[in-house]
């Protein structure tokens, strides 16, 4: 069992026991672009405060850059949006890295700025299309390919920005800048039903 003091990590107690979500009611496909929108738009204000050697500094303690990690969700939404309204076949680990928008803030925004137009302009027809995701699966090169839609993939790569966005943040918090960092950047949709059942 574990202990009581390991839910105080974040400076005060979590109840045990308790639901970590609310009632949940159903969305809609088309909930799911505004709501990828709105991660890129707290990824692109974050941006946006940032000098190029800010956006380029190696953390310590992630071994990575701001910058790094912004290429890396990006590119899994650039994969889908090229591969999964062109044909059936997405390929998430076909990546280019060392690209302008690992280095530099505005090349960051500019395609940020780029995916959220694209995004916006789908609709329910491309949300529901069926898509053949591939994935690489072990160091080794060995890849499988996995049966999905178009939507789980546009919500898998959001999902997966978030928790980019969470490591960003602790980088910016060790370079000392909390003030560019939005409200619940980086916090998942579970998290934020958490902390609002509590209130």
């Amino acid at each position: 069992e574990m202990p009581a003091s390991a839910f105080r990590a974040v400076g005060r107690a979590i109840p045990r026991g308790i639901r970590s979500v609310r009632r949940m009611t159903s969305g809609t496909p088309s909930d799911v672009i505004p709501a990828a929108v709105a991660v890129l738009e707290q990824q692109r204000i974050f941006v946006s405060g940032m000098t190029c050697e800010n956006y380029m500094s190696q953390s310590m303690s992630t071994e990575s850059s701001i910058g790094g990690h912004v290429r890396h969700s990006l590119d899994h939404y650039k994969r889908l949006l090229e591969g999964g309204t062109s044909d059936t076949i997405v390929e998430f680990d076909s990546r280019i890295r060392g690209t302008d928008v690992e280095f530099y803030p505005d090349a960051a925004i500019e395609e940020i700025e780029s995916l959220k137009d694209t995004i916006n302009s789908l609709g329910d027809k491309d949300l529901l299309r069926p898509v053949e995701c591939v994935f690489l699966i072990d160091g080794e090169g060995k890849s499988m390919k996995f049966q999905s839609n178009f939507l789980r993939e546009l919500w898998f790569v959001t999902h997966h920005a978030i928790h980019h966005n969470a490591i960003m943040k602790v980088i910016a918090q060790e370079l000392i800048l909390d003030e560019i960092i939005p409200d619940e950047f980086g916090m998942a949709p579970s998290t934020l039903n958490f902390i609002g059942q509590r209130h």
